[in-house]
């Protein structure tokens, strides 16, 4: 009865969720709206270019703090079990009863990203508490054991020793509930401050009179950087340049718009079109990409089409390349198959624009019956090609980013 083990939690295990049976996985009814109407969202956002992985981690967090305050629970392994179905559920792994499918899900990656780090935060402090427990009972057992020398020695221990199994009393409560929300509100704040992490760490590799290829004008984190670096009083001296591509033609508005905001700060910028990157490649001094997602083994995922033929061009004439994302864009996930499982292709609302409008009879000028186009969304860049990435928590290799996802996130 003594057991330290009467005070454990459960420790909990990926494992311990058994996805075989899968029709039997399901939620309560208000869980099932609240999931529903998340990918209803998703659903009327299909477009890739009008989601955003900073918003949808924001709103991952608040659908996953909700669902921990409807979640009906007995134990503390049922209720680790039921954040590792709505994982899998976000993953589009699983489709419980219920809940409408949705092919999104499996395109936009922070969703289970921060599931999978809420997960890992909660099992740390499950074992941190279950240690805490474990050395309280240790060291009580060690002073009942200790041998008594006097009368005095005896009386001058028992207050001591009932101070200790009140304190223990009070150890052996643990909300788990009350833990995974706080936990939530942490990363809701380290999400919405992440720019001025990255600022703060990145902000030492840009120097005076250089000039900076932006090849993703999409990216809110770079955006931001650059604003920062401009604005930093340490930096009003000193004057950088900056070449957007246009990135034609998913993000040609948001690179007339990027180049806008940073122009009206002082910065000298330039758009230039996709084909002149071997032109201008030879005054480059770094190649700064915002990126929708990094792999464990270091590659990355970008939202701008093009990427891919700047990263070989800057490579080929040596010229540094950074990736600058958030620790939420940060997947356990290794990447495989990329073309059917990561790259995505436009609709007719992205290609439509770029063909005139087509003749009623066929065979008159302007049908294009027989025309296929393919017009890429996204881009994949392999680690080889980055030389280094930088989070809101410090900069690493590409090849060091597998003990990054270790230290701060759950295995799939």
């Amino acid at each position: 009865t003594n057991s330290p083990n009467k005070y454990n939690i459960f420790l909990y295990r990926m494992s311990s969720v058994n996805i075989k049976h899968k029709e039997k996985l399901s939620f309560e009814p208000e869980i099932n709206e609240l999931i529903n109407k998340f990918l209803q969202s998703l659903k009327t956002n299909s477009q890739p270019t009008s989601r955003s992985s900073y918003t949808i981690s924001l709103e991952t967090l608040n659908v996953l703090k909700k669902f921990i305050g409807f979640m009906k629970f007995h134990t503390t392994e049922e209720f680790m079990n039921n954040l590792k179905k709505l994982d899998l559920l976000m993953e589009g792994n699983i489709k419980p009863k219920g809940i409408i499918g949705s092919t999104v899900l499996k395109k936009e990656f922070c969703c289970g990203n921060m599931i999978r780090r809420v997960i890992f935060m909660l099992r740390e402090e499950i074992n941190n508490y279950n240690s805490t427990i474990k050395q309280n009972h240790d060291s009580e057992d060690n002073l009942a054991s200790k041998p008594v020398g006097s009368m005095f020695d005896l009386l001058a221990r028992l207050p001591k020793e009932q101070a200790s199994s009140n304190s223990n009393n009070k150890g052996k409560k643990f909300d788990i509930r009350a833990t995974a929300i706080n936990i939530i509100r942490e990363l809701t704040d380290e999400v919405k401050n992440i720019d001025e992490q990255i600022f703060q760490i990145g902000v030492d590799l840009i120097h005076d009179n250089e000039i900076l290829l932006i090849p993703t004008p999409d990216s809110k984190t770079i955006l931001n950087f650059l604003i920062n670096v401009k604005k930093d009083k340490n930096w009003k001296k000193r004057n950088f340049t900056c070449i957007i591509t246009e990135s034609y033609p998913n993000n040609l508005d948001k690179a007339q718009k990027f180049a806008l905001k940073l122009s009206d700060l002082g910065i000298d910028t330039i758009i230039i079109p996709d084909s002149m990157i071997f032109a201008v490649m030879s005054k480059i001094g770094k190649v700064i990409i915002g990126c929708k997602q990094i792999f464990s083994n270091g590659s990355a995922i970008v939202s701008s089409t093009g990427v891919q033929t700047v990263v070989q061009c800057a490579k080929e004439f040596r010229v540094p390349i950074i990736v600058m994302a958030g620790l939420y864009k940060l997947s356990s996930i290794s990447p495989f198959d990329i073309k059917e499982n990561y790259l995505e292709v436009g609709g007719s609302k992205l290609t439509g624009s770029l063909l005139p409008k087509q003749h009623t009879v066929v065979g008159d000028e302007g049908d294009y019956s027989r025309l296929i186009m393919v017009n890429n969304i996204n881009d994949f860049i392999a680690a080889e090609f980055i030389d280094i990435i930088i989070t809101n928590t410090g900069a690493y290799s590409p090849s060091f980013m597998y003990r990054v996802v270790a230290d701060n996130y759950e295995s799939v």
